[in-house]
């Protein structure tokens, strides 16, 4: 499988067949797809009407399907420009791969032609097209051409372009969008991105992309795909940005829910006697479905879905140190020295802004079994009479925060430190050491009960520096507004009273910016469930893999550790054993494997990288080779002796070379490993593992490849030629 592709199609295509032909490229590549229009580009006509409107009616059906194919591949449709015929078109990324259709209009270009082709049009080296792939669409059932919908289309152009939006997590919606306004642009287009008070209401903003972020981005894409155009892409922090102050702008692209947008835009023009612009709607993007997580699920793609999608999982993968923290010297001091290690509990910070559902989401937690230590209640034993604590409040506060049965009077105290941050401090500094000593000693309890997760729920866990003796820390958060109602009713307060509680906190996105998983009780109780229930999910298959590998080990062990692991639990080093296993057994061991890899890749060794991709492609399941592939994006040297691998692998099999054969060849694995091995690292034979293993020249090392029994196959030695030449010759 590769990194990246480009993908030949024509506009002869039945409207249908794009989705199967991206289907049949996601099995190729995995990351980036360019798709290049030979048809149309030969016209190299930008300005005719008849090629734009084909060009809006492809992206419109390549990024529908897109989404509906359910798949992370970032697909970029390159529109035809304006640029001479002597200039090359630049491209973000390298292309890996040349990806054809085998339909009639495209069937007689040769592997050569095509790719002469595109490196004549793109900036491109020999090298970035290494391999070239026919997509079968043999099994392809015809539906209607392109030209039978022209007519639904505009071929409009005009010289200046607007459109605006969020543009969070770019996706296929945001694509079809800004790849719209480029076609009816002819030399600039303004692209707004909504900044401050514009997305300050929108739902789970503070999981947002910054608005840097968000710009380079939508800067990034436009270029790629068509980059004759001039871009102004700029944040806005109203309804109108450029449109109301550059008068050439003649164009507002909308969709159906900011259509009443463009007309509000054109009546604020006619307050500065500006044309009003042609305004163009287009509808937005399907959703593609997730059956895991149904509760969120939207007709419509959009940044709110995908944020949405963010919830209850991992934001990021953990670092190391967060996966041995209840094993560090640390945590150690911070609980009790005479508790074992293996015995100690998974720590999770539990806190949120006031009345975001903490307490609910802990009851929660403790249903599905995790111990709770509720600092609030803890923090009461702080406040009572004769403690340490007690006193020091008194001699910062008064007597005049005495209530009843000599208990101080949290009510009162609250309205003092809620309008004054420096007591709120001073507050803190008081109570929160009493606190820490209490949660030890809960800690302890749950450690000699043999609780496994322990969730300690605390609204300033963050505030108090705690967030170094967790293993994770979950944020519950809700909006600012819905907070204020809450304490309102909760707390009997005004919305003034309110909002100055809510304003003494760390706001929410400070707090996810610490977060390992967010979570939100905005909706209803079923969905709050639903997320729970998921988190707790990922969070038990976390802990199963952490202790399995981390319990009683140093750190420093890791890396061979986990090496150690794949070869001895998962047969890496034997891997015909993993395909005699029965379905079931197999199944769970690959996807066992698969998690380990993916939390554990940072730590993984080349050469069982290389192995166990092999062993993954055997077991002829594309999507575990992708998975894997995404877990290990970072080891670059195995990444390209792992396609070097994968591509011969794919040809003997389509070959025939394993027909027949119901287990695992143990020599072809051996070969593959071998081959594999041969080309990690730089094209020299210098870098290569088996070189620095046993002292090869680069003829020692040519010939052991040529004596392997895989060598024997024409395939292989067609496969392996030029890049043995290529070794020699550096």
């Amino acid at each position: 499988m590769y990194r990246s592709g480009l993908l030949v199609v024509s506009d002869q295509f039945k409207s249908s067949a794009f989705k199967f032909l991206l289907k049949r490229a996601a099995q190729h590549v995995r990351q980036t797809l360019y798709v290049h229009c030979e048809q149309l580009d030969k016209e190299k006509k930008i300005n005719d009407s008849l090629v734009r409107k084909q060009y809006q009616l492809i992206i419109k059906y390549i990024y529908n399907s897109a989404s509906e194919i359910n798949n992370e591949l970032d697909i970029r449709v390159l529109l035809p420009t304006t640029i001479g015929e002597w200039s090359k078109r630049e491209i973000a990324k390298s292309v890996d791969v040349a990806l054809q259709a085998s339909n009639d209009n495209l069937q007689s270009t040769t592997n050569l032609d095509l790719r002469s082709s595109l490196i004549n049009k793109y900036s491109l080296k020999d090298s970035d097209l290494y391999a070239h792939e026919i997509l079968d669409l043999s099994d392809y059932v015809e539906n209607n051409n392109i030209e039978d919908h022209l007519e639904e289309i505009d071929g409009d152009i005009y010289p200046s372009v607007i459109i605006g939006g969020t543009f969070d997590r770019l996706h296929n919606g945001h694509k079809l969008l800004l790849s719209t306004a480029s076609l009816y642009s002819q030399k600039e287009l303004y692209v707004g991105v909504t900044d401050g008070p514009m997305v300050a209401n929108k739902t789970l903003s503070e999981l947002m992309e910054s608005t840097h972020t968000r710009i380079a981005r939508v800067k990034s894409f436009l270029r790629d795909i068509q980059p004759s155009i001039q871009y102004h892409v700029v944040p806005i922090i109203d309804p109108f940005g450029p449109s109301i102050t550059e008068k050439d702008i003649q164009c507002i692209v909308v969709s159906q829910e900011t259509l009443k947008g463009g007309s509000v835009v054109n009546e604020e023009r006619s307050k500065k006697n500006y044309d009003p612009l042609v305004i163009k709607k287009i509808d937005l993007v399907a959703a593609e479905s997730n059956n895991q997580l149904d509760w969120m699920q939207d007709v419509k793609i959009s940044s709110t879905t995908l944020r949405q999608k963010i919830l209850s999982d991992l934001l990021q993968p953990l670092k190391d140190k967060k996966i041995n923290a209840p094993w560090t010297k640390k945590i150690e001091s911070f609980l009790l020295p005479d508790i074992p290690k293996q015995r100690l509990p998974y720590l999770i910070g539990l806190t949120g802004g006031i009345a975001s559902g903490k307490t609910s989401i802990s009851a929660r937690l403790e249903k599905l079994g995790a111990a709770i230590i509720n600092c609030d209640k803890l923090a009461h034993k702080a406040y009572l009479p004769g403690t340490k604590s007690y006193s020091e409040i008194l001699k910062v506060f008064g007597k005049g925060i005495i209530g009843e049965n000599d208990c101080i009077d949290r009510k009162s105290l609250s309205a003092i430190v809620f309008a004054n941050a420096d007591l709120l401090e001073k507050l803190n500094n008081i109570v929160w050491p009493a606190v820490a000593d209490l949660v030890r000693q809960e800690v302890q309890i749950a450690a000699t009960n043999g609780t496994s997760v322990c969730v300690i729920e605390a609204a300033l866990l963050l505030e108090a520096n705690w967030k170094k003796f967790l293993n994770e820390v979950w944020v519950s958060t809700i909006p600012v507004k819905e907070a204020i109602t809450r304490v309102v009713k909760r707390d009997n307060v005004n919305e003034e009273q309110a909002k100055r509680r809510i304003e003494s906190q760390m706001t929410n996105a400070e707090r996810i910016n610490h977060a390992d998983v967010v979570l939100t009780t905005l909706w209803e109780p079923e969905i709050t469930q639903k997320q729970v229930e998921f988190a707790w999910q990922q969070l038990n298959r976390r802990i199963g893999l952490y202790q399995s590998l981390s319990i009683g080990h140093p750190i420093d062990n890791r890396l061979q550790m986990i090496s150690d692991k794949l070869r001895t639990q998962y047969s890496i080093e034997n891997g015909k054993d993993l395909l005699q296993l029965d379905t079931t057994k197999k199944r769970s061991t690959i996807t066992a494997m698969l998690d380990l890899c993916e939390l554990f890749s940072y730590w993984l060794k080349d050469a069982d990288l290389v192995k166990l991709a092999i062993i993954l492609a055997h077991c002829d399941d594309q999507k575990d080779v992708s998975r894997f592939l995404d877990s290990i994006s970072s080891h670059e040297k195995a990444l390209r002796s792992i396609h070097e691998c994968l591509d011969l692998h794919n040809d003997l099999h389509n070959s025939g070379y394993r027909k027949g054969r119901t287990t695992l060849d143990g020599d072809f694995i051996n070969d593959m490993y071998f081959i594999g091995s041969f080309f990690t690292g730089d094209v020299s034979v210098s870098n290569s593992d088996i070189c620095r293993r046993q002292g090869l020249t680069t003829d020692e090392c040519i010939k052991l490849v040529k004596q392997r029994p895989i060598y024997r196959t024409h395939l292989c030695q067609q496969f392996l030629e030029g890049r043995l030449e290529k070794i020699v010759n550096a």
